[in-house]
Parts: structure tokens; C-alpha cells; sequence
């Protein structure tokens, strides 16, 4: 899942040197612990990601990789952080990682979601992690939308 697609890109970047190409990781729900279902990130996992992106990527913020792409001067190796939908935990427990590995990120906000209503693949994560244990099979459920 996402450590696998990371560790993968992370090994890349060790490979070879990325030039004139911005890679853009786009975060979503960040779990506080995980959940039956494993979806998504969880803290400890985002953690890592952040301590690794601040040793060896250049981090950018969106905007600064927008100037550099126009100006022809994207450093190497640039990376932009993005969290997407706007959950309350990108706050919460994303936001104070940030803060400690002093990386940039843009938070992409639904405003419709903020009297606690929820999107469609919210509901269906929450159902499923509400079933007894055994009820489904977890090699069947992959990914994180």
C-alpha cells in the first residue's frame, strides 16, 4: 500500500538524481493508530515519511514549486506535499508533524463536510470497520481513496 509506493520512490530518489520534475504526494485521511481495514496513513507511518522527505527531498510548498516550474529553476529532487478533502486530522495530527520536520504543505479543504457530514467512501471505511472481525477478508480490501 502507501509505505510501499513511498519506500519505492524513496529508493528511486537514492538511485538517481531528479531533474527538472516535481513529484507531488498527495495525503488524505492520516489515522491517529490504524484501523481494521488499514486504510490510509497512520501517525507513526506519516512520521516516518516526513523524517525521510526532510533529510534528503526538497520540500516545497505548492506555490514555490509553481514559481520554480515558471522560472525553469525547480530544484532537484522536489517534492510538494498535498493533503486533500480536508479532514479534520490533517490538523490535528498531520499539521504538529509538519511543524516538526519544518515541511511545507498545501491543505486542499470541501467546506461542505464541516457540519460533520461525511463522503461517500467515508461511509463506506466506517461500515467496515464497524463489522465483527472475520466478516470480511482484508486481502480483498486495498487502497486509499
Amino acid at each position: 500500500m502507501m509505505i510501499d509506493i513511498f519506500a519505492k520512490l524513496l529508493f528511486f530518489f537514492k538511485k538517481e538524481t531528479i531533474k527538472n520534475k516535481l513529484t507531488i504526494l498527495i495525503y488524505h485521511d492520516i489515522l491517529e493508530t490504524p484501523n481494521k481495514i488499514h486504510t490510509c496513513i497512520d501517525k507513526i507511518s506519516l512520521e516516518k515519511h516526513f523524517s525521510v522527505l526532510s533529510k534528503y527531498l526538497n520540500v516545497l510548498s505548492l506555490e514555490e514549486a509553481y514559481q520554480h516550474l515558471i522560472a525553469n529553476t525547480l530544484p532537484d529532487n522536489a517534492v510538494t506535499i498535498t493533503f486533500d478533502d480536508g479532514y479534520a486530522d490533517n490538523v490535528s495530527v498531520a499539521l504538529p508533524l509538519l511543524l516538526k520536520y519544518r515541511l511545507k504543505a498545501t491543505f486542499f479543504i470541501v467546506p461542505g463536510y464541516f457540519d460533520g457530514g461525511m463522503m461517500f467512501n467515508d461511509k463506506i471505511k466506517q461500515a467496515i470497520n464497524h463489522l465483527p472481525d472475520g466478516t470480511y477478508d482484508i486481502d480483498k480490501l486495498d487502497g486509499c481513496t
